[in-house]
């Protein structure tokens, strides 16, 4: 858990001031900000938010998703139903866009009116560690600079593509088969 969840932290006036000068800020539920978010929005600041694989637990979407704007779950074994489910269920809570990767199933967006729904880059992976994490990285740059979500859509396939041809964080990955 880290430093984080031992001594959580308060955001300040002053921190909330520097954080403004962002255009967004990125946390994740690994990060035990949790409490600070409705601080963040009510600044006016957007907020990126990675559930992870936390997508069933429906209290703590609820909670989360009333105060982002952009929330990402990881789902690569979802049926299309839950899919579908999970990102009404954010976008109707207040997040603008619900962003759900499934690893070489694509990625799928929701945007209260549209889904958008994109290919994974084929590639022999060496390590799969951080592609989702790349993926939203270039999809928010993107969507940033072009406000488009099919290119931004498609700029976080790239990168995650890119990403798995890396070995993973630590200079070295271990052999996996794909199922």
């Amino acid at each position: 858990g880290g430093v984080s969840k031992e001594h959580p932290f308060e955001l300040t006036e002053e921190d909330l001031a520097y954080i403004s000068t962002f255009s967004l800020v990125h946390t994740s539920n690994n990060s035990y900000m949790d409490s600070q978010l409705e601080k963040i929005h009510r600044a006016g600041i957007p907020i990126s938010y990675d559930f992870s694989g936390r997508w069933k637990q429906e209290a703590y979407i609820d909670t989360i998703s009333s105060v982002i704007d952009y929330g990402f779950f990881s789902c690569p074994d979802a049926s299309e139903d839950e899919i579908r489910q999970l990102c009404r269920r954010v976008v109707s809570n207040g997040c603008s866009l619900a962003i759900v990767t499934r690893g070489k199933n694509g990625s799928v967006v929701y945007d209260g009116i549209q889904f958008y729904s994109h290919v994974s880059k084929p590639v022999d992976a060496l390590d799969t560690l951080g592609a989702g994490d790349s993926f939203a990285a270039a999809f928010l740059l993107s969507l940033l600079d072009t406000e488009d979500i099919e290119t931004s859509m498609e700029a976080g396939a790239q990168f995650a593509a890119d990403t798995c041809m890396i070995n993973g964080a630590f200079g070295c990955g271990i052999p996996f088969e794909d199922s």
